[in-house]
C-alpha cells in the first residue's frame, strides 16, 4: 500500500484492506496494560517514531 501511495494513488486504507483480506476485527482488540507498559518502557528514537507516524498516516 505504501508504494501505491507514493505513486500518487489515493485510497482508503480500511476499504483497501477489506477488499483484499476482509474487515479487520477491531472489536476484538482489548486494552492490554502489560503490553502498553512494556512498549512505553522501551527506548525510542524520535526520528523512528516520526517516520512510523508518517507511514501510518500515509504520508
Amino acid at each position: 500500500m505504501a508504494g501505491l501511495k507514493l505513486m500518487g494513488y489515493d485510497f482508503d486504507y480500511e476499504e483497501f484492506h477489506a477488499s483484499m483480506h476482509g474487515k479487520l476485527p477491531y472489536e476484538k482488540l482489548k486494552p492490554d496494560p502489560v503490553l502498553r507498559n512494556l512498549l512505553l518502557s522501551m527506548p525510542q528514537n524520535p526520528s523512528d517514531v516520526s517516520c512510523y507516524i508518517a507511514s501510518a498516516r500515509g504520508l
